[in-house]
This record gives structure tokens, C-alpha cells and sequence, in this order.
């Protein structure tokens, strides 16, 4: 199932240069969108990114663009054997968004306008109890504080 529409593709070519017809298939979408979503699943739940509905707006986009680099691709590759250079930019913002989503610089919302959380299992990016439990060393490498001395108001496991 396409997760773009039509007009979504169309949005990123030129109407002078290339119209998609209002009944294509998107075929591109099905070697596209794993790869974005693949990529996405590393830190968001994409089970449910299934369709047009589904998936979120700035996700749509991103495909959207893939699909319209992909077809200029094709359409100029004859006369272009490196490529049509809008496609390349197009694909070239398209993953430079994608990792941004990745590294936390974009937020993804949902349908409702919901802020998307992204899955941040990992615990060696919490702060512990060992958090400041380090010997402190100056410059020439002699102990000025041992670890644990350090001036902590609370720890992790502390209740408040």
C-alpha cells in the first residue's frame, strides 16, 4: 500500500517538466519507504505506518520526495548519465531529514497532532547512582577528590 499520494509526489517536480497522472501506482513506493521507515524503526515504533493516514506528515514527505528524485531519474537518465542534479538534492535533503528525525532534531507528530515518543530504551544514556562515583584527577594526574566525595544533593535512587 502507497504511504503518499499522488499530489505528495507531485508537490517536488516541476508540472513543465514532469506530471504524474492522477491514477498511477506509485510503484516506487514499495523500494522506497522500507528503507526510510527501516531506518526510522531505530528509535520509533513503525508497525502501524502503513498508510497515507497512518503515517506521519513530515515521514510522507520525505517518501514523497525519494519517489519524485527517483522518477526525474529515470526520466533524464538518457540524456544525464550522472544523474538529473535536482534529483540528487532532493535525495540528498530527503536522508539528511531522515537523520535528523533519527538524531531527535525533527519531532514526528501524528494524525492528531500528537508529539510521537520515540523509543529510548537504552539505559547507558540515563543518568545512575554511579553518576559523579569517579576519582578526580587534575592536569598532572594526581587524585584531588575520591570518587564519591564529590558535592551530590541526591541520587538516581533517592525519593523525593
Amino acid at each position: 500500500m502507497a504511504h503518499v499520494s499522488v499530489a505528495e509526489v507531485q508537490h517536488w517536480l516541476d508540472p513543465e517538466k514532469l506530471t504524474i497522472p492522477e491514477n498511477d501506482a506509485l510503484p516506487e513506493d514499495d523500494q522506497i519507504s522500507p528503507f526510510v521507515l527501516g531506518r526510522l524503526a531505530t528509535i520509533f515504533n513503525v508497525d502501524a505506518w502503513d498508510t497515507p493516514s497512518t503515517t506521519p506528515s513530515v515521514v510522507r514527505k520525505i517518501i514523497a520526495m525519494l519517489i519524485a528524485a527517483n522518477r526525474y531519474n529515470k526520466v533524464y537518465s538518457e540524456t544525464d548519465d550522472a544523474g538529473n542534479r535536482y534529483a540528487g538534492k532532493l535525495e540528498g535533503v530527503a536522508w539528511d531529514r531522515v537523520n535528523m528525525i533519527v538524531n531527535g532534531q525533527i519531532s514526528l507528530f501524528d494524525a492528531t497532532g500528537d508529539a510521537l515518543i520515540a523509543n529510548l530504551t537504552d539505559t547507558e544514556f540515563w543518568p545512575t547512582d554511579a553518576t559523579g562515583r569517579s576519582d578526580v584527577m587534575n592536569a598532572l594526574g594526581i587524585v584531588t577528590a575520591v570518587a564519591g566525595s564529590d558535592d551530590v544533593k541526591f541520587r538516581m535512587s533517592m525519593d523525593f
